[in-house]
């Protein structure tokens, strides 16, 4: 059954079962995700803000003037209208943003609303082209402003607001929230305030906040809204303490350690955002894998070229743990700010799944999971997922699928390898040359797959089915069918995690193309 455009479920008979099966045709979603909600969070980059490169940046901020034209929104004293004071703010933050180097979109610069005159509903259109805006040009993040009113014209102070299920935007309503509050000196002290009703927070794709920058109701308050000095003071505190915090760094210079699905989406998001992007790579990546990061504009570095790992594998000192401390030394030597990711150990890699997959994938099963089966890379959906469907049902089972010691790149001649993904339980191999993530993670088995099974499923969906798998889906599917043709398994419904497409092996000898057309 179809989705989405995006997305892909298959349906299995198997003779064991049911294998429900999914593939993310955009593989870059959950590492755009996972980069934006860990700068949101990180307190390491708040301390290195200070350091931080300020040059020109592509990176797109929308800003929103409330209403505007017929739809004058709260009216207060004196019949002041929200509107004119949406706008004077709108534009003043403008041009802060614009002079910190990024790129700002306004849903409005004059007296006009988005809809047009003969329009049988001028609210609807208005605020569906607003939405509109944010969907065309993909905002790393959206303020939209606004004035409040009560009946109480003593009620006064500002209020951030934020999509009630959205982290990010949590995070940064909180940030702008205190801001507001400690530099205005405001007695009483709002909170910020999750909603689920407001158009805007419901149907915005980026993360958005709406700034209720205080009562027009309030006689002292909207007086200080009408001053310019007051409306500047207001601009300034809503994007300081984002930057101070790790949220906004034009022109700084991401880096990670991969090749897989993780890099690719790190490329696009950092071409989308005027980052720069570093990618170490271990040696023996497919031509594809690296074309398309080059193709985004990545820099592409073997790991060889990280300051000690040569010498740490010659010597036999080589561990997951030193290479992340070697990448990190390596970025804290650069002359510009260089981000680290870390995948391997950022909680956002797992979080991110525990948050979004997993809650998808249960109400798409209406609850009927009984086993995953998944590889891992760094072992961020397998674990994330984990934790989530145990807390569902304890009894749900994993099987972690890794490739057979013959099987991965290094461990014989054979090109049948199966790249990127990690072993989970080998007796004799060392926690620290595992994925931290894999180290103490409970799952029920591991199953080895050799290469040449990996390859000759992948080809054989394809061909049957439609379903273009790379190397790591492939293996994943051979060893879901083996555990739906188990007896005990008749009849559960079994959800194996596809990865991998096999737009990046065609160089590779899993799909032949020895053919060549006259």
């Amino acid at each position: 059954m179809l989705k989405t455009p995006s997305e892909t479920y298959i349906e299995m008979n198997m003779p064991g079962g049911v294998i429900i099966l999914k593939k993310y045709g955009i593989e870059l979603a959950m590492a755009c995700l996972l980069l934006l909600s860990f700068y949101i969070l990180s307190r390491e980059a708040a301390q290195t803000a200070g350091n931080m490169s300020r040059s020109e940046s592509s990176q797109v901020i929308l800003v929103d003037a409330g209403h505007g034209g017929a739809d004058p929104g709260m009216i207060g004293v004196g019949g002041l209208e929200e509107k004119g004071i949406n706008l004077e703010i709108a534009l003043k933050l403008k041009k802060v943003l614009e002079e910190k180097g990024f790129a700002v979109i306004m849903t409005r610069e004059k007296d006009q609303g988005l809809y047009d005159e003969d329009s049988r509903n001028q609210k609807a259109q208005d605020m569906q082209r607003r939405i509109a805006l944010i969907r065309e040009n993909s905002p790393v993040l959206c303020v939209s402003i606004h004035q409040n009113s009560y009946q109480d014209p003593a009620v006064y102070g500002p209020q951030v607001f934020y999509y009630e299920d959205s982290a990010q935007g949590k995070t940064l309503a909180e940030l702008i929230q205190t801001e507001l509050n400690t530099r205005l000196e405001v007695k009483r002290p709002r909170s910020p305030k999750g909603n689920k009703t407001y158009y805007l927070l419901k149907r915005s794709e980026s993360v958005l906040n709406i700034v209720e920058c205080g009562f027009l109701t309030n006689q002292e308050e909207a007086g200080l809204l009408q001053q310019e000095e007051y409306q500047q003071k207001m601009t300034d505190l809503m994007i300081k303490k984002a930057e101070e915090d790790g949220i906004l760094h034009p022109g700084d210079t991401i880096v990670e350690n991969t090749s897989g699905n993780t890099g690719i989406g790190l490329a696009a998001f950092s071409a989308s955002r005027g980052y720069k992007l570093t990618v170490f790579l271990e040696p023996g990546q497919s031509e594809e894998r690296q074309k398309m990061l080059r193709a985004y504009g990545a820099d592409l570095k073997s790991m060889f070229d990280v300051p000690g790992v040569p010498e740490a594998f010659a010597n036999g000192t080589f561990t997951t743990g030193f290479y992340q401390e070697a990448i990190q030394k390596y970025c804290d030597a650069q002359p510009t700010h260089h981000y680290f990711i870390n995948q391997l150990a950022n909680e956002a890699n797992p979080g991110v799944h525990y948050a979004t997959t997993g809650p998808e994938i249960w109400e798409d099963t209406d609850g009927k999971v009984d086993i995953l089966v998944a590889t891992s890379g760094t072992a961020g959906t397998i674990t994330g997922l984990t934790k989530y469907f145990r807390e569902k049902n304890p009894d749900v089972k994993i099987v972690a699928v890794q490739a057979d010691p013959t099987s991965r790149p290094g461990g014989s001649e054979d090109p049948q390898t199966i790249d990127g993904i990690a072993p989970f339980g080998d007796p004799g191999f060392p926690d620290a040359a595992k994925a931290p993530f894999i180290v103490g993670f409970d799952y029920d088995e591991y199953i080895d797959v050799k290469g040449e099974d990996a390859y000759a499923l992948g080809r054989e969906i394809a061909q049957t089915d439609g379903v273009f798998l790379g190397q790591s889906a492939g293996a994943a599917l051979h060893a879901a069918t083996i555990v739906a043709q188990r007896p005990e398994n008749a009849g559960k419904n079994i959800v194996v995690i596809l990865a991998d497409n096999g737009m990046k092996y065609l160089s590779t000898n899993m799909y032949p193309l020895d053919k060549k057309v006259q």
